[in-house]
């Protein structure tokens, strides 16, 4: 039997009204940031998604919130950057980003999956600024149509380690051997679920740098 997303967002519908998850009012949080749409509901629908002028907007969701397969289909046609920020954030939060020079809407679904932040980058030495400016423990994901470049420019810091990786990557393997705290990549290629699998892993990597770690040149 095939489910269509359709008929997962009329159940999700009626178990949202029915558990009452919409906030009392049943309107979204005043936004927190200019620009920017918060979005305490806990279920995230295409119908929530377009009742909230999102389009081309960033919006943040509440920890653990889920997206529907149709909202997940709407932030990629519509542009919409998606964070997970909340009021309290956990402690023990990766607080990862994905930097992308370019078009988000490929990776804004599975960033938001993942739990990751996504961000724009004006391009390559940008993308690069950004990275610099997060602390070591904090893991970041550079997305452009040149990774190589970007991958130069992080490890000019000595704090960073940056390795350019594919689809084809064992990235389980890299992550022992090199341990980075930032990978970069081009999207082309990439499916949702190879690119939530990807952050996924980098969620869990160690946080300790090799100690005998070299840039090979």
């Amino acid at each position: 039997m095939t489910v269509s997303s359709e008929l997962i967002d009329e159940v999700v519908q009626i178990v949202m009204r029915e558990l009452s998850l919409l906030p009392a009012d049943g309107t979204a949080a005043p936004n927190s940031a200019a620009g920017a749409v918060n979005l305490p509901h806990r279920v995230i629908t295409e119908s929530v998604l377009a009742g909230e002028n999102t389009s081309d907007r960033t919006i943040k969701i509440a920890t653990g919130a889920v997206i529907t397969p149709s909202g997940k289909d709407y932030i990629r046609r519509h542009g919409i950057i998606v964070s997970n920020e909340s009021n309290t954030p956990p402690n023990n939060s990766i607080d990862g980003v994905v930097l992308v020079v370019g078009d988000t809407k490929r990776v804004s679904a599975p960033a938001a999956s993942a739990g990751w932040t996504v961000a724009r980058a004006t391009g390559n030495f940008d993308a690069a600024n950004q990275v610099a400016q997060r602390r070591h423990h904090q893991p970041a994901v550079c997305c452009s149509a040149q990774p190589s470049i970007i991958a130069c420019l992080v490890n000019r810091n000595t704090q960073r380690r940056a390795a350019v990786i594919t689809s084809q990557t064992c990235l389980s393997e890299l992550l022992r051997e090199m341990n980075p705290d930032t990978v970069c990549l081009s999207t082309a290629g990439w499916s949702f679920a190879e690119l939530l699998r990807m952050l996924k892993q980098l969620s869990e990597r160690g946080r300790a740098v090799p100690a005998d770690w070299k840039e090979l040149v």
